[in-house]
């Protein structure tokens, strides 16, 4: 029953929150189309993969990504 319980909570929060092409993230992120295809196969960011070819991302886990980005960079010394 765990797993039915699960597999409905993640289907409605990938249902729930419209799917961002590549297209779209790159624009977002502020990269070239092929880098925003190239981070999910090195699994350096969040995607769903359709059909077997096709990427989709979340925007919070786009929003999320770009927050860590910019929390793990180079702090000055104080």
């Amino acid at each position: 029953m765990t797993w039915e319980k699960d597999r409905r909570t993640t289907v409605a929060s990938i249902t729930s929150e419209p799917l961002q092409t590549p297209k779209e993230a790159a624009k977002f992120l502020r990269v070239h189309k092929k880098t925003a295809i190239r981070y999910p196969r090195e699994k350096r960011i969040p995607a769903i993969r359709l059909g077997g070819k096709l990427w989709r991302f979340r925007s919070s886990d786009l929003t999320a990504w770009a927050a860590s980005q910019i929390e793990s960079g180079c702090q000055p010394d104080e």
